[in-house]
């Protein structure tokens, strides 16, 4: 809202902002738990979550434009779950994307949530 009010920014807040929130936030939570459990030692846990917030700090879609990235970097970008967690917030906080044009980033986070879930149990399972 303070960003509206300072930009002149007209929000439009779509109903699936219900699912796109909870979604980005499950996202986030799955990953850290994939890595918190997944990896063995706890300084590497704390090592390569230092560094992720880093990168994706410096290089998120909202900071850093995509021009500026080498093509491969462009390319692994694209397959991230930053950058469709910023496709979808912002397509349903805003206009000028469709729902239909929303659909593939929705479903890369969904399979990351799911994947990383998946990786998560697995690990938790074998430890018994």
């Amino acid at each position: 809202m303070v960003a509206a009010w300072r930009y002149d920014l007209d929000l439009t807040i779509s109903p699936l902002v219900l699912v796109a929130a909870p979604l980005v936030v499950t996202v986030a939570s799955a990953a850290g738990y994939a890595f918190a459990h997944g990896l063995p030692n706890p300084r590497i846990t704390h090592i390569l979550t230092q560094l992720l917030i880093f990168v994706i700090v410096m290089f998120s879609p909202i900071s850093f434009p995509v021009e500026r990235l080498p093509g491969w970097l462009e390319a692994i970008r694209q397959w991230l779950p930053p950058q469709h967690a910023a496709v979808v917030m912002r397509g349903t906080l805003t206009e000028g994307l469709t729902e239909e044009a929303l659909l593939p980033s929705f479903a890369i986070l969904v399979a990351w949530a799911v994947g990383c879930w998946l990786i998560t149990s697995w690990v938790l399972t074998r430890r018994r």
